[in-house]
């Protein structure tokens, strides 16, 4: 080999050198980014804590979105439910209503029959009220078959008042009963004396009557006032057995009889200068 082609081998091979050396220098270089780039224990435990917080947060926005997911949902059933109630009611309601007129058309039907009885009561009252008194005019002036005949005098003594009553019933105009009372008032200390004849007379009547059919007699004396109460069965009465002691005692003698008609008896009572009065019964 002559000295110029060595002097080409030598400059040729000189850059395969350089860039030997080149490559042995950047290798420690990369192997040093390497060793940097791998985390320490402290970094590695502070990315853990992070991810599992990061974790944490995510599962709890996840099971607060599920419950409101449910509310809502719930909601929505209730609203549904709800509307389907009422829109059942509602239903009902007009079938009702259907079936029956309606309140509302019966509350008309109401009011109209009550202002409609309201005008003609108003409308007609002068003939109302006309028939009404003549009603009661023909019940007073009616004849009265059955019933009761009030008939009551008054009198006065120098020291007493005196009051008689009597009452006839009767039936088909024919009297049944009488009941004879007679009231005598006084002084019970000025006038004791003489109130105490009129009741020891009615005693002595009271005996006198025991057997008689027909006749009872009820005696008392109460402060100052003498009662003497005679009472005629006259459908048990016998006139022949009331002899001239009951007379004498103070007994009422029994003008009248069984079945005697009740105007005749009235007209006597009266023309006695008895005030009457006669009741139906």
């Amino acid at each position: 080999m002559n000295e110029d082609q060595k002097e080409v081998v030598e400059q040729t091979q000189e850059p395969v050198q350089n860039v030997e050396t080149t490559t042995e220098q950047a290798v420690p270089s990369t192997q040093q980014e390497v060793v940097n780039s791998n985390p320490t224990p402290e970094q590695a435990n502070i990315e853990s804590v992070e991810t599992d917080k990061l974790s944490s947060q995510l599962s709890q926005e996840n099971q607060n979105i599920v419950a409101q997911q449910g509310v809502i949902s719930k909601e929505i059933d209730e609203a549904k439910q709800k509307e389907q109630e009422e829109a059942k009611k509602a239903q009902e309601a007009a079938l009702s209503e259907a079936k029956s007129g309606g309140p509302s058309t019966f509350a008309k039907i109401m009011t109209f029959l009550l202002f409609g009885a309201l005008f003609a009561f108003v409308y007609f009252l002068g003939d109302i009220t006309e028939y009404i008194n003549q009603k009661k005019l023909e019940k007073e002036t009616a004849e009265i078959t059955n019933g009761r005949l009030t008939c009551n005098n008054s009198k006065t003594t120098d020291n007493l008042d005196i009051r008689i009553d009597t009452t006839f019933n009767f039936e088909n105009k024919g009297i049944t009963s009488l009941t004879y009372v007679t009231t005598s008032t006084g002084d019970k200390i000025k006038d004791k004396e003489e109130l105490e004849k009129l009741y020891n007379d009615c005693k002595t009547l009271k005996d006198e009557v025991s057997s008689y059919n027909g006749v009872s007699v009820i005696c008392s004396n109460n402060n100052g006032v003498v009662t003497v109460k005679q009472s005629f069965e006259y459908a048990n009465l016998n006139v022949e057995e009331i002899g001239p002691a009951y007379s004498e005692a103070g007994g009422v003698y029994p003008q009248f009889k069984y079945k005697d008609d009740i105007n005749s008896v009235e007209s006597k009572m009266i023309a006695s200068d008895y005030s009457c009065e006669k009741v139906r019964r």
